[in-house]
């Protein structure tokens, strides 16, 4: 028995500045960066053994390029395991594999469970760099050809995954209050109506991205914050939904989308449209407003507006200018071609439907999906949660007024007639009946929410987190918990201020 454990997914580290690549690492990265030069430097690694391990030891595969020995204090548990080992030299940088060496030590027996394993400089100057480590029984041997053993479990992994069909479950999440105040359709059209006329003109120029914090003159760090692209405007051959209304997110090859339906039946699986006619209103850096024309007479104004590194609020001012009420069913839906295995799409890291469901308490979808490393998709390493949800109205005793009533959720492979085919799932959305007085309209509140995590903490560009070690059950509870506090963000004047932001800034650049 064996398991082994990547020295830059680590729990707690001190000393490191940052990531550190090296071509002839496991995965080609590793924990670095002047690790080890003082002796406050330590590193904490959890891990979890499923059996007893019977006179254990750990093999820990190292490089330094240094001159004399490191030392390195080894701890279990909080109790030291002998005395500090010395690495010596490895005559190069880890740029090859045969620069690398693997030192072995004997933990003992281990109990089944939960451990920490901690790494220390026991002396000045012990500066290494740390590619990962097995901890393994007596039966296992070292591999003759590491970077070859590596890949062909990462293949044995990949053929796990492929045949693997998503659960469909209900969640049970407790219930989060609310407390969110939707402006009238009367507070909203005149904000709307007096959008600079120059700006519409702008957005047929403008570049596809839209993201919460993105620099325009800078180019997107799609590890640091989530750069989401107007489906409008994509013109790369990356999504099959280019051209719709709504928002492209490239590193989870995940579409979000608004759509529409006049008076449609609840149970009917019939497609919304997505593809509707109509113009961009404006299009910013953290804001972009889409008019969409849904049948004669009624139209709708749809704002995105990106308010944290991995939420996006779409708010549908819905018009009707005929003689009639109207009765529309608007859908929130994430598109995402079914994989099998690892990802597919360059750039992308995030890969198969684990399960998807519904949480009754709060009325919200939530599907889940592996994660791999990006750099090479070579082996899942997280999950990440996509969770949509609306101000919907609802009853007991907070009785929450909303023009949009929660009619249904859709888990489906393809529209087509009245019943659907479930798997491999390629639709996840949410969907609200929406009444509309003749010559009125009515304002609609949705968000989505991408919630990445993992077993272990995984580190992100300087001291971020990519990957914030959580459970499922706590990945859901803090997903849900962001998309509530999402729509209960005042959206109308961050809109103004997002408008008056560009507006001075365009004004600075021309004077």
């Amino acid at each position: 028995m064996w398991i082994w454990q990547e020295g830059e997914d680590y729990d707690v580290q001190v000393g490191a500045s940052g990531s550190d690549r090296r071509r002839a690492a496991s995965n080609r990265y590793c924990l670095g960066a002047g690790w080890g030069s003082a002796l406050d430097h330590h590193v904490e690694y959890r891990f979890h053994l499923p059996l007893r391990y019977f006179q254990a030891s750990l093999h820990l595969r190292y490089v330094r390029d240094k001159e004399g020995d490191a030392s390195v204090q080894v701890s279990l548990d909080g109790k030291p395991i002998g005395r500090a080992i010395s690495l010596p030299p490895t005559d190069g940088t880890g740029e090859r594999a045969e620069e690398w060496k693997i030192v072995t030590i004997s933990l003992g027996d281990i109990p089944a469970g939960e451990h920490i394993l901690k790494l220390q400089p026991a002396s000045p100057n012990s500066e290494i760099a740390i590619d990962g480590f097995f901890i393994a029984d007596p039966a296992f041997h070292l591999p003759p050809d590491f970077m070859r053993f590596l890949q062909e479990e990462e293949r044995k992994i990949e053929v796990s995954t492929i045949h693997l069909e998503a659960k469909v479950r209900f969640h049970h999440v407790p219930r989060q209050n609310r407390r969110y105040v939707i402006p009238s359709f009367a507070q909203v059209i005149p904000e709307l109506a007096s959008l600079p006329s120059e700006m519409e003109s702008d957005a047929a120029n403008a570049q596809p991205y839209v993201s919460f914090g993105y620099d325009g003159r800078r180019k997107p760090n799609y590890d640091a914050e989530t750069v989401w692209h107007a489906l409008r405007r994509e013109t790369l051959d990356n999504t099959d939904h280019a051209g719709k209304l709504g928002l492209y997110n490239p590193t989870t090859d995940m579409n979000y989308m608004i759509g529409f339906q006049i008076g449609a039946r609840i149970a009917s699986y019939e497609a919304p449209e997505f593809a509707l006619p109509g113009v961009t209103k404006a299009h910013l850096p953290n804001l972009l407003i889409e008019e969409a024309q849904i049948h004669e007479g009624i139209k709708a104004t749809v704002c995105f507006l990106p308010c944290g590194p991995n939420t996006v609020i779409a708010a549908v001012a819905a018009e009707n200018a005929t003689d009639d009420r109207k009765e529309i069913y608007i859908h929130q839906m994430i598109a995402k071609e079914p994989i099998a295995g690892r990802p597919v799409r360059s750039g992308v890291r995030t890969g198969q439907m684990r399960w998807i469901g519904y949480d009754n308490a709060n009325e919200v979808t939530i599907s889940c999906y592996d994660e791999w490393n990006r750099k090479d998709s070579s082996r899942p390493i997280g999950q990440i949660l996509c969770t949509l949800g609306g101000a919907h109205k609802i009853g007991g005793p907070q009785g929450l007024e909303s023009a949009q009533q929660s009619v249904g959720y859709v888990f489906i492979n393809d529209f087509g007639g009245a019943v659907g085919r479930l798997h491999p799932i390629r639709y996840q959305g949410t969907k609200y009946r929406v009444s509309i007085p003749a010559h009125s309209g009515q304002i609609a509140l949705m968000a989505v929410h991408l919630e990445r995590y993992a077993s272990t903490m995984v580190p992100g560009p300087g001291d971020g987190k990519i990957y914030v070690k959580r459970s499922d059950d706590d990945a859901m509870l803090a997903s849900v918990q962001i998309l509530i506090d999402a729509l209960e963000l005042p959206w109308l004047e961050e809109i103004g201020e997002q408008i008056r932001k560009h507006q001075e800034s365009k004004a600075a650049t021309e004077s």
